[in-house]
């Protein structure tokens, strides 16, 4: 489902937390930075219904914040799967994802004709 359409509830206090909600299940991602760290930590938590799978799909575009990416094979054969997790080696570093429990896919996909708002509006 679109997340806008099932969310239930939004609060910053301790940190970015969104509840989830649709029919048999509710679930709740908080997202935080670590200070001094380029490091994101993203977390899922099952708040009530049946046990179901969760698919993410990290949008990394490794690109300047004044430049647009092109579908141009930057991360062609850069995609590893380690233990737990995956990494990406993109021209600005890595990029390295873990989990606690589920597996892998590794399955890059361009998003094409993607709009940044503000972006868009600086030009």
């Amino acid at each position: 489902a679109e997340g806008c359409k099932v969310l239930e509830s939004f609060r910053l206090d301790p940190w970015p937390t969104w509840v989830y909600a649709w029919e048999g299940g509710r679930v709740e991602k908080s997202v935080f930075l670590r200070y001094g760290e380029d490091t994101a930590v993203v977390t899922y938590r099952w708040l009530s219904g049946a046990a179901s799978a969760l698919e993410a799909r990290p949008l990394i575009t490794d690109r300047d914040h004044h430049l647009l990416g092109r579908s141009d094979g930057r991360f062609d054969g850069k995609t590893r799967a380690i233990e737990r997790g995956a990494r990406v080696e993109g021209a600005s570093g890595r990029v390295a994802m873990w989990g606690s429990a589920g597996e892998f896919q590794i399955d890059p996909t361009w998003y094409r004709n993607q709009v940044y708002a503000v972006e868009d509006q600086r030009g």
